[in-house]
């Protein structure tokens, strides 16, 4: 019948327009996780960039550095390639005594290597970015019970 078939298409609109909800809240979701990645990566790195070139690299920051490493690993489940560049900083850093930090050199390529990283963070395209996940998220389905009047 003819209230039958409305009835059809309104479940439909409604069930699109929940769906368009849905996808636009993920998208902010996403939105904002890859942001806070971002800000988290510059400002740690613009800190030990601080550090070296202040003469304050120490042990005390090559540790909080090695745990800002492993926690952005953890945490990075965005396809984000700044995290291979953080990764590399972290294993060059993990070995070093306090005599290699005061190495000049050393810092002077430490400063270069940060800096590379600052400049993917900012040039990073969200949008190439958000389409490549190393986790799956699943998102259930839930049973729409249609109410009877």
């Amino acid at each position: 019948s003819e209230e039958a078939l409305d009835k059809a298409r309104l479940n439909i609109e409604m069930e699109n327009e929940y769906r368009n909800r849905v996808i636009e809240k993920i998208d902010g979701f996403l939105d904002d996780v890859m942001g806070n990645l971002q800000a988290l990566a510059l400002s740690t790195v613009e800190y030990l960039r601080m550090r070296v070139e202040g003469g304050k690299l120490n042990i005390k920051t090559v540790k909080a550095f090695i745990h800002y490493a492993d926690t952005f690993k953890d945490m990075d489940f965005v396809g984000f390639d700044v995290s291979t560049k953080i990764d590399d900083v972290r294993k060059k850093l993990t070995d070093m005594s306090k005599e290699d930090l005061s190495d000049e050199e050393f810092q002077k390529k430490l400063l270069e290597e940060v800096e590379a990283i600052k400049e993917d963070v900012i040039h990073t395209d969200k949008d190439r970015v958000l389409g490549k996940f190393k986790r799956h998220i699943e998102v259930e389905e839930e049973e729409v019970k249609e109410a009877t009047v």
